[in-house]
C-alpha cells in the first residue's frame, strides 16, 4: 500500500527539475516473502523493470530460461508483450514463487 507523505516543490532541488516531486511511504502486506526470499524477490523486482520500455519476457530472460519463462507465462494467462508495469503485486508474486519453485 502506498501513502502519500509530503510534496516536494521543484523549488527546493538544485538545479531544479521541471516537476514537482512525491515523498511516498511503502507500506507491505503480509504476502511480501518471509526474510529469506525477500533480497530475491526484490532483485526480482529489479531486474523485472530494469528496462521499463522492454517486455518483462526479455528483462527476465538474463537470469531465467526463456523457455520456461514463455511456458509460465502462458499458464498464468500473461501476454508475452506484457511490461512490467502492467502487472499487480500479486502477479510478481504468483511469478516469483514459479519461478523460484524450478529453479
Amino acid at each position: 500500500k502506498l501513502e502519500k507523505v509530503a510534496l516536494v516543490k521543484k523549488r527546493f532541488f538544485s538545479p531544479s527539475p521541471k516537476v514537482d516531486s512525491l515523498i511516498l511511504k511503502i507500506k507491505f502486506f503480509s504476502k511480501i516473502p518471509p526474510l529469506n526470499q525477500r533480497k530475491k524477490f526484490f532483485n526480482f523486482l529489479k531486474r523485472s523493470f530494469l528496462f521499463p520500455k522492454k517486455t518483462l519476457i526479455s528483462n527476465l530472460a538474463q537470469a531465467y530460461p526463456q523457455k520456461n519463462l514463455k511456458k509460465i507465462f502462458k499458464d498464468l494467462n500473461f501476454s508475452l508483450k506484457i511490461r512490467a508495469h502492467q502487472l499487480k503485486l500479486k502477479d510478481f508474486l504468483t511469478l516469483f514463487k514459479i519461478l523460484e519453485s524450478r529453479a
